[in-house]
């Protein structure tokens, strides 16, 4: 899992690599879901707001850990 994890890792650094200048200089990322993506609301949600975007400024294990429950479940 590690081995495949790391080289995830090369490959999304790379990648950062081959973009122009002013990409790679930013800090912020967004991560967004399309029209595809399951957008139920919440069980018990008093409100009509979808989660469908989501900004963060870096990606440590507790938001790694959350973009994959957001991706499972939009997929599900």
């Amino acid at each position: 899992m590690a081995e495949k994890k790391a080289a995830g890792e090369a490959a999304v650094l790379a990648k950062i690599a081959a973009m122009p200048e002013p990409f790679r200089a930013d800090k912020y990322l967004t991560f967004g879901l399309s029209d595809k993506a399951n957008h139920e609301l919440a069980e018990g949600a008093p409100h009509q707001l979808r989660e469908s975007a989501w900004f963060l400024s870096g990606l440590d294990d507790a938001t790694e850990e959350r973009l994959s429950a957001i991706v499972r479940k939009a997929v599900s």
